[in-house]
């Protein structure tokens, strides 16, 4: 991780603006468009990998659904898996919210039993008192969770950027992104400025360069046209009449 600091770039900032001292910009504003910017690439660029751990016994029982709290923002859910004492259930399939309730067997809720772990999961977000959170929907409910003082269920994702500015010992994102921020920072200044044909421009720099690093990380592979896709037949063509 790197060295741009939190002082760096509001210098490199207001270098740019030529206001070294705060008069129209404050140092708060500015700091506050970091931290947005931060977030803002986080979300684009999934640079913040996350693996946590949530104790299902610990949720809340809602309409033959388990809700398990997690403490991460997530932004992203790859996949999520169920884990008891009994056996561990990979890949839980994701549903629709409105698909619940349908489908997915006629599982009792109970006390005691022998265990079944859930099949599918549905992401929710939400907030606590000081920050962001993710609900994890589980359902159907197993028979007997409530017995079972071991399960769990890990969920792997992409979290968004903790506050950037404010704890100037951690980077939440990685060195290669830190200077992309001057570019968000700027648009967000000249937007209060009325200076939209910079914002415009700084602004699209910005998601040029996230987008750019998205594909570099994680969708690289889909812009590789695979060589058997040369063999697929032509359909477009169609046939004259008389057979020539």
């Amino acid at each position: 991780m790197a060295l741009y600091s939190t002082a760096y770039l509001l210098a490199e900032v207001r270098a740019i603006l030529n206001e070294p001292n705060a008069m129209f910009w404050t140092d708060t504003e500015l700091n506050d468009f970091i931290d947005w910017g931060a977030r803002t690439i986080s979300g684009i660029t999934l640079c913040c990998p996350v693996t946590e751990r949530i104790a299902v016994a610990a949720g809340t029982l809602i309409e033959n659904g388990l809700w398990a709290t997690s403490s991460t923002d997530f932004i992203k859910v790859e996949r999520v898996t169920a884990v008891s004492n009994t056996g561990v259930t990979k890949n839980l399939q994701r549903l629709d919210i409105r698909n619940f309730g349908h489908g997915a067997g006629a599982w009792n809720v109970g006390t005691s039993g022998s265990d079944r772990p859930p099949k599918y999961y549905y992401v929710y977000g939400g907030e606590s008192t000081y920050q962001p959170i993710t609900y994890i929907f589980l359902w159907p409910v197993p028979l007997g969770i409530y017995a079972l003082t071991t399960a769990y269920i890990y969920v792997y994702g992409y979290r968004a950027a903790a506050s950037y500015v404010y704890d100037t010992t951690v980077f939440e994102i990685p060195d290669r992104l830190q200077g992309r921020l001057i570019d968000f920072v700027l648009a967000c200044a000249y937007a209060k400025a009325g200076k939209f044909s910079l914002t415009r421009f700084h602004m699209s720099t910005f998601m040029q360069n996230a987008m750019m690093d998205r594909r570099d990380i994680h969708d690289a592979k889909r812009i590789v046209d695979s060589k058997d896709r040369f063999f697929i037949p032509d359909r477009t063509q169609q046939a004259q009449q008389g057979g020539k």
